[in-house]
This record gives structure tokens, sequence and C-alpha cells, in this order.
């Protein structure tokens, strides 16, 4: 559809709904976040409270309760992020379905009008709290304990590797982490890389998974690390451009710290 990928609250977001006078659904552009058709809703700043709606709630709660009645749809997505609090800082979890498969969250819409007559229709999904939370102890199908040892390994190798300006092919990586038995192509693997050059690049060093390689003559990392690389801001049009100015990006980071100690 053209739109951005990533979707915040009380942005459009694409619903699909039963056509009122055909046997067809439709797909439409709504606002995330819920302003219910009700007499006390007078200002749109309530959708900001009513992007998601609680189960156990949804049916007796006055805002959602019609909507749940006549008002249903369904809002397509490929992940949705939850955010852990640490002593530091928040950390977002991305899930999926079967690697990113597309799926839909059973939501409610409604159609609010302003003081000016002006038509708004919104939509608030269920709460994914409860799914995070009973999965919280587990990271791309590990124990959250291994897989955090699982990183600390990956990024010991990769400091190393930094600091001694060279580069690492994926199944060498993956061979010298011993937490968790990954293959070298496996869609948690490139999770974890991901993870440790987000975390790295919000530390400053740049994206640490730069240094992972294909094979022996292909010096540029995947797919995946490009995708990232363009959410993070870095031009990717020039792809080798892109892996030169990141790899000096990193090995100058290493280098700065080492100098410092």
């Amino acid at each position: 559809m053209g739109t951005p990928l990533q979707r915040c609250p009380t942005q459009p977001v694409p619903v699909i709904r039963q056509n009122p006078k055909e046997p067809v659904r439709d797909l439409s552009l709504v606002r995330w976040g819920l302003i219910p058709s009700c007499s006390w809703a007078t200002d749109p700043s309530i959708s900001a409270r009513m992007i998601n709606a609680r189960s156990e709630t949804v049916s007796v709660k006055p805002a959602f309760r019609d909507g749940l009645k006549s008002r249903r749809c369904l809002i397509p997505a490929d992940g949705f992020y939850e955010w852990s609090r640490t002593e530091k800082a928040k950390q977002p979890y991305c899930f999926e379905v079967n690697a990113g498969e597309l799926f839909a969250f059973a939501g409610i819409w409604d159609r609010w009008k302003d003081a000016s007559g002006k038509t708004v229709e919104t939509c608030s999904q269920p709460e994914e709290r409860k799914m995070f939370e009973k999965q919280l102890d587990q990271t791309y199908g590990h124990k959250h304990e291994l897989w955090e040892a699982a990183k600390a390994e990956a990024r010991r190798v990769l400091v190393e590797r930094a600091n001694a300006e060279d580069l690492i092919r994926y199944g060498e990586l993956s061979l010298k982490i011993t937490a968790i038995r990954f293959e070298p192509d496996g869609h948690d693997f490139h999770h974890l890389l991901g993870q440790l050059s987000w975390e790295s690049d919000a530390a400053g060093e740049g994206m640490i998974s730069v240094l992972v390689c294909h094979k022996e003559g292909d010096q540029l990392p995947g797919n995946g690390f490009f995708s990232l690389a363009k959410e993070l801001g870095r031009d990717v049009s020039d792809r080798v451009k892109c892996w030169s100015d990141e790899t000096t990006r990193v090995y100058h980071a290493f280098k700065v710290a080492a100098g410092e100690r």
C-alpha cells in the first residue's frame, strides 16, 4: 500500500471489514486509537489511551462494548513490538508468526464526529501484554537467559574481530557460540545479530554485525543487515559503500575505546 512498515498509535493502519451490503470484505485505512461514538467522547486525544482493548474487560467497558457486538475488524500485520524495562533502558522485542508471515489481530472500530461534523474512523486491537508475558522467558524459541548468554558470546567474538580489524563468516561465528546451537542461515541467528547491531549502534559503536560476512571472497553481510541499516538511517542505495562506511565506523569506535582503556 506504499505505507511505512512500522505503525505507531494515532497513525493510519489498514483494517479489513465486512461490507454491510455485499458478501465481500473491504480494506481501508483508519486511525489507530479508538474514539468511541459516545456522548462523553468529545476530545480526539482520548484515542491515545484506547489503542488496545483488554480481553477480560472489552465486553463490559462502554468504550468497547458496542464495537465488540457489531463493529469488528481484522488488522493485518507481520509482527508487533513489546518493550521490557531493564535497569538501564527499555528493550524492544519483536514477535512474529512463522518467521514473519502475515497474520491479523482481531480488532474493533468506530465512527466518531468532531464538533464541525467531520467523521473520523478509528480502531483498537487486543493488548499483546499477556502474550508477551507468557513468552518473555523465551526469545525466538530459546530461553531468555540462554539467548542473552549467546548474545554475549557473539559480541565478545565480534569485539575481538573489531579490535583486529577483521571479519568473520556466519558459519564460523555460529560455531563459536555455545549457549545455543544456531544454524548460520537460521532466522533466530539473524535476529540475534540484528539485536547486537541495534544495541551497539545505540551505544555509539556502529552496527557490529557488519563484520559478519557470507563466505570467503564475499565480504558483504546479508539482506537483513541492510534492512536494519536502512531502519537506523543509513543510506543503503550503494550497498558496498554502506558496508565500507559502517565497517570503518565500527573499527574506529573500538580503536578509540581501546585507546581510552
